[in-house]
């Protein structure tokens, strides 16, 4: 008898984003290529030092064990000793944002250092704030860049991450509904400051309901919701429940019904309103699995 052979699916390769980080910046000389990071034979003993590491900083972080290793020991390491290993990155940012292993190395950085000290990863990547943060690695290193930027009262002593944060602001548009980039959209609406909270739903109000019916624009919308002004969210909500029709299609699909939950909370002011529409439109939405979830979170028959 003649035994099937068992097929196995192979999988498909880890790729990057479609968004090249290095496009714009064709011109410029290539980046050296770093040689392979050997460990110590006791390196599985011993515990890093920063003696240890030191000169050879960059072949580590795109190292997958020696990325770890520099996490280690910048997390144990004086400020003055992590921004001295931290210095041995610069001209590596943009290739250590596209690595799967540095990205970690460099939101490390970005969360210890302080402001002036780690202002040469920022100084790196303005001119491709956009295409960083719509990276599968490189909107990680924009995150930690915004949840960290420099208060309005602090001085001005880091004007990259300032300027790094307007460029990715004014790309906004293109991160709402991109796979990477609403995570950088989000960690603006968290960390921004109410004037890039403003504009933000200025952009979304131009399609909010194309927005909210997205799968990746819905987070947002809803975001926006909770932490915008008021004058902000009040627009938006206003001008989804004057179109009631644009109900249906929200409460029927999985991104659209969260939207219509976060209208609902009390803290926003307008249950009554969207409990009044969803009652009219109670045949039209019931047809979906997602809509009748809906109906029954909300109580109504």
């Amino acid at each position: 008898r003649t035994q099937r052979r068992r097929r196995t699916r192979r999988r498909p390769a880890d790729s990057a984003p479609t968004v090249p980080l290095r496009g714009a910046a064709a011109a410029e000389p290539p980046q050296p290529r770093l040689p392979p990071w050997q460990p110590h034979e006791a390196a599985d003993t011993a515990l890093p030092t920063p003696s240890s590491v030191e000169g050879r900083v960059a072949s580590l972080a795109f190292d997958p064990a020696g990325c770890r290793t520099m996490q280690l020991v910048l997390q144990d390491a004086r400020v003055d000793v992590a921004a001295r290993l931290a210095g041995e990155l610069r001209g590596h940012v943009r290739a250590a944002v596209e690595s799967p292993h540095a990205n970690h190395v460099l939101q490390l950085v970005v969360q210890l250092l302080p402001a002036e000290l780690r202002d040469f990863v920022s100084e790196e990547l303005l001119g491709m704030g956009a295409a960083a943060a719509r990276h599968r690695y490189g909107c990680r290193v924009v995150c930690r860049l915004l949840e960290h930027q420099p208060s309005g009262s602090a001085p001005r002593s880091a004007p990259a991450a300032r300027a790094l944060a307007e460029e990715v602001v004014a790309a906004l548009p293109r991160l709402v509904r991109h796979e990477f980039g609403r995570h950088v959209a989000s960690t603006v609406i968290e960390h921004g400051t109410d004037e890039h909270r403003a504009q933000l739903a200025r952009i979304l109000l131009e399609n909010v309901l194309g927005n909210a019916l997205n799968r990746n624009g819905s987070y947002i919308v809803e975001q926006a919701i909770d932490c915008c002004r008021g004058e902000d969210r009040d627009a938006i909500v206003r001008q989804l429940l004057d179109r009631p029709e644009g109900l249906v299609p929200l409460a029927r699909s999985q991104a659209g019904c969260h939207v219509i939950r976060a209208m609902a909370r009390p803290a926003v002011g307008r249950r009554d309103a969207v409990l009044a529409h969803l009652r009219r439109l109670f045949w039209e939405i019931e047809v979906s699995k997602y809509g009748v979830a809906l109906l029954r979170e909300l109580g109504l028959p």
